[in-house]
C-alpha cells in the first residue's frame, strides 16, 4: 500500500512537471513562431519544430543588420575605400583574419554597445533598426509608443 501511494505521488509531481514543461514550450512557440490561424492553429509540436529555422533566420538577419551598421561607420570614416572588396572574401590565411578578429574585438565591442540604444525614440536610425528586428521576433509588439 505504501508503495502504491508513492507511486503515485510520483505521478502527481510528474503531471505537474509536464504541465509547467507544456505552458513554457507554448510560450517559446507563442513568441518565435506565432499561430498565423486562430481557426485552424498549428499543433506545439510543429510550431516547435519550426524553432530552430526561425533562430537561424533572425541570427543571420541581426549579423547582417550588425555588419550594414559597421560598413555605414567604415563609410562614414573612409568614404573613398572601395567596400565591395569586403564582399569577395577574405583574402588572407584563417589564422591571420582570427588575429584580425582579435585585434578589433574591442572597437566591436563598443559599436555592439552603441547599437543597443535604450533612447527608443523614432527619430534614432539604431532604435528604428532594432525596432525592425525586434517586431521580427516578436510580431504584434509595439517598440513606440
Amino acid at each position: 500500500m505504501n508503495s502504491l501511494r508513492n507511486d503515485q505521488e510520483i505521478i502527481v509531481g510528474l503531471n505537474g512537471e509536464l504541465q509547467e514543461l507544456r505552458e513554457e514550450a507554448w510560450y517559446i512557440a507563442d513568441m518565435l513562431v506565432p499561430d498565423e490561424d486562430p481557426e485552424a492553429p498549428t499543433p506545439l509540436l510543429e510550431r516547435l519544430k519550426a524553432i530552430p529555422n526561425k533562430v537561424k533566420s533572425l541570427m543571420k538577419e541581426t549579423a547582417a543588420s550588425g555588419a550594414k551598421s559597421v560598413l555605414a561607420l567604415v563609410r562614414l570614416h573612409w568614404p573613398a575605400l572601395n567596400l565591395k572588396l569586403v564582399g569577395t572574401g577574405m583574402g588572407c590565411t584563417q589564422d591571420k583574419f582570427d588575429d584580425l578578429i582579435k585585434e578589433v574585438a574591442p572597437v566591436a565591442d563598443k559599436v555592439a554597445a552603441a547599437l543597443t540604444c535604450e533612447k527608443k525614440t523614432m527619430n534614432c536610425r539604431i532604435c528604428i533598426e532594432q525596432s525592425r528586428i525586434e517586431s521580427l521576433l516578436w510580431p504584434g509588439a509595439r517598440m513606440f509608443t
